[in-house]
């Protein structure tokens, strides 16, 4: 009861004072200029989850189709991507950020770009784009500029697995094609027509150009398994023992005397259909890859397009003052709860020691000196 009535004896204290500092935040409120917030939303490409079936009829490669590295969680590293450093800057550079926020280091420039966009995914897999700015044109242009430089930055990067693959297997088929018009020119400076360059003149070239084809085959396999498997893993050791195996068997034919006698034609023409198988082999894991790619989705789907918004988003006016009411509400009451625990402790003796050394220690603190001089003062 006394608690009660220590309390409704400020309970003007605790209306007029939270009122008043409400209004007060509701008029300033009106001071401030308003912000509008334009939002984009995007459907990121979508994770393939089996290429088995595809790759195992493509041939002595079909198994390098777990190597490539999958992404666990892709909407949170296309939330990452918005947010890196490539984006961002391209962003600056763009709109001039320097000049329109009257910053010059770049890491500030970050700091306030990040805050104008908000970048977030809900349970669906759509990927919401949120830009702030007090011009509302422009936040709809700064929303669907963050959306067409995610886009260059993905078609630059291999991200997901069959992007990967392609990838890989199309620098390979690059390199392999180069090799072959290599191959070809040497062997038709022997003087042999493009005719008989197709043509096998022996048998022992086809158990030759076999055992080249299943080397190479094995040579990318572990190149590839080398990426996700440690060196002394077992399935690593297994695949180089059977490529040692293989370059043994290769060694001794073309070692035999009949290989000695062919020349210099013999050589060369081995050398082309190594190439030429190569090319085969890496076409056809290369064709595998883009309809893997093309399965999936590759490119970003834009769901909503940003529009220049035409009512604010800041300030909320009425959130701003009722906060301010309760915080001040909650703040008087803190004190007169204070107050009335003081009043209580005064009515005691060991208390009112107590709340006198209290108050010496912290004027010993505010004004540096000894306990003693505060006592004489």
């Amino acid at each position: 009861m006394d608690l009660i009535e220590h309390v409704t004896r400020h309970a003007r204290l605790l209306t007029l004072v939270p009122l008043a500092v409400g209004g007060a935040v509701l008029a300033y409120s009106f001071t401030l200029t308003p912000s509008f917030t334009a939002t984009t939303r995007i459907l990121p490409p979508q994770q393939q989850g089996n290429f088995a079936a595809t790759l195992n009829s493509l041939g002595a490669l079909g198994n390098l189709a777990g190597a490539a590295a999958g992404v666990k969680n892709p909407v949170d590293q296309y939330i990452s991507f918005l947010y890196s450093e490539t984006v961002q800057d391209r962003i600056i550079d763009r709109f001039k950020l320097a000049e329109r926020y009257h910053r010059e280091l770049k890491e500030d420039l970050r700091k306030m770009l990040s805050g104008a966009v908000v970048a977030q995914s809900g349970k669906d897999g759509i990927i919401s784009i949120a830009a702030t700015d007090v011009d509302p044109k422009f936040a709809a242009e700064l929303a669907n500029a963050h959306v067409e430089q995610l886009t260059t930055l993905i078609n630059s990067l291999a991200v997901t697995e069959a992007q990967q693959r392609r990838r890989f297997f199309q620098n390979q088929l690059e390199s392999a094609s180069k090799d072959l018009a290599s191959a070809e020119l040497a062997l038709r400076a022997t003087g042999i027509d493009a005719a008989a360059i197709r043509t096998n003149p022996t048998a022992t070239m086809q158990a030759i150009s076999v055992a080249q084809e299943r080397i190479a085959a094995q040579e990318v396999k572990i190149a590839t398994m080398g990426a996700v498997l440690a060196p002394n893993a077992f399935e690593y050791q297994r695949a180089q023992k059977e490529l040692d195996a293989m370059r043994a068997k290769l060694q001794q034919l073309t070692t035999s005397s009949q290989e000695k006698e062919k020349g210099d034609f013999i050589g060369k023409y081995r050398d082309y259909k190594y190439r030429e198988a190569m090319v085969e082999l890496y076409t056809r894991q290369f064709e595998a890859a883009r309809v893997d790619e093309a399965r999936e989705g590759g490119a970003i789907q834009v769901v909503d397009v940003a529009q220049p918004p035409t009512r604010k988003s800041q300030p909320k006016k009425a959130l701003m003052a009722v906060i301010a009411t309760m915080a001040a509400f909650s703040g008087l009451l803190l004190y007169v709860f204070a107050t009335f625990a003081i009043a209580q402790a005064n009515r005691r003796d060991d208390s009112r020691r107590q709340l006198k050394r209290i108050k010496d220690n912290l004027r010993r603190l505010v004004f540096l000196a000894p306990t003693a001089d505060i006592t004489e003062r």
